[in-house]
This record gives structure tokens, C-alpha cells and sequence, in this order.
């Protein structure tokens, strides 16, 4: 169930929280609200930042360039000595998101100037929970 600014007319915050609330495992999942930044979008009521990711576009598979690099370095493995993005992992919060859109921004011009970086379309996209 994803709830985002072109499906919000079909579920409702409430629909959503109705039906995290019958998981059985809700002690390990969230309701994370994400929206391109500084877009129009409106956030849920109740929620608050946890910050700025930089992904593929919202209706994509998801792809983190955070996550990729700084955290499960999956899919091309991280540098050899694992310093490369050093400056900007220490400038994540404690949700391991950037607190402010410019570093985000920052982050993925270094990002992209890797030969072996993921490419296509990426956004910055505010997160919520």
C-alpha cells in the first residue's frame, strides 16, 4: 500500500494507519511518508522529518544512493578503503538521512561523478514517519 500525492484520493491516511495497525509484525514496521522536496505535496498530519534522501523517482523500484553506498554497499560494493563518501556519511542523522537539502544535493553530484554509479533520473525526496 503506497500512499503518495497521486494516490491520496484512493487511500486515506487513516485507511493506512487502519491497516498498519493490523499487521502482525508492527513492532518492526513504520509509516514513512515520502514526497519530492519542496514540492506541493502535503504531509500527513501528526508526522514528523526525518530527512532527505537521494533515490530514483518515487514510482521506481526505490533505489537509495545513501543506502547503496554508505550502508548495504550491494550492488557495485563500496570503495576499497571505504572512504570515499566519509565527509558526507558524517554529516547523516541519526536516521541515516541528510538533515538538510544542499548536503543531499551535495552528496549526489559526488555520487554521480563515480564511473560505476547507478545512473538514470534521481530526486531528492523528503521523508516523514
Amino acid at each position: 500500500m503506497r500512499y503518495t500525492p497521486d494516490n491520496a484520493e484512493q487511500f486515506s491516511f487513516a485507511d493506512i494507519s487502519a491497516a498498519f495497525r493490523s499487521l502482525s509484525e508492527k513492532d518492526i514496521c513504520e509509516i514513512i511518508y515520502v514526497k519530492i522536496a519542496d514540492s506541493d505535496a502535503d504531509k500527513p498530519e501528526g508526522m514528523s522529518f526525518m530527512g532527505y534522501d537521494v533515490c530514483y523517482p518515487l514510482d521506481s523500484d526505490g533505489f537509495s544512493a545513501i543506502c547503496d553506498c554508505m550502508f548495504l554497499c550491494r550492488w557495485h560494493g563500496c570503495d576499497e578503503n571505504g572512504t570515499e563518501f566519509l565527509s558526507e556519511f558524517e554529516t547523516l542523522n541519526e536516521n541515516g538521512l541528510f538533515s538538510i537539502q544542499e548536503e543531499a544535493v551535495r552528496y549526489l553530484r559526488h555520487y554521480l561523478s563515480q564511473d560505476w554509479a547507478e545512473t538514470g533520473e534521481f530526486c531528492i525526496v523528503e521523508i516523514y514517519r
